[in-house]
């Protein structure tokens, strides 16, 4: 049984002449306007200068919060890990003393002096 419906001869593709269109040569006036094609020629340095004002914005901006971010960072630097750090040391020292006067007690006493302690 043959089918009744027909294939558009115009979505067909062309076969050998690439320029030549089933339904015949390509002419001038099947081609689209230009002005659907392209940006008109007076919106053009508009549209070039908007964009360089965008980017020039993003930039500054990008820039300005860099500048705020490394001065939260030095801020954070002097009022939270400086301290934190000098309070590590102080940590340190007092563990060490202890550690010490743990081991004081441990040495064995030669005598009424200590030869352990004596410079």
């Amino acid at each position: 049984m043959r089918s009744s419906a027909r294939a558009d001869p115009r979505s067909a593709e062309p076969r050998g002449n690439p320029s030549a269109s089933p339904n015949g040569p390509i002419r001038a006036s099947d081609h689209p306007p230009a002005s659907a094609v392209a940006v008109p020629p007076r919106e053009g340095p508009h549209a070039v200068a908007v964009s360089w004002v965008v980017a020039l914005v993003i930039g500054i901006v990008g820039l300005v919060q860099l500048a705020d971010l490394d001065r939260r960072s030095q801020e954070v630097n002097t009022e939270a890990l400086v301290p934190a750090r000098q309070l590590a040391e102080v940590r340190r020292a007092f563990l060490q003393t202890r550690v010490d006067a743990l081991a004081d007690e441990m040495l064995p006493k030669t005598g009424p002096e200590d030869v352990a302690h004596q410079a």
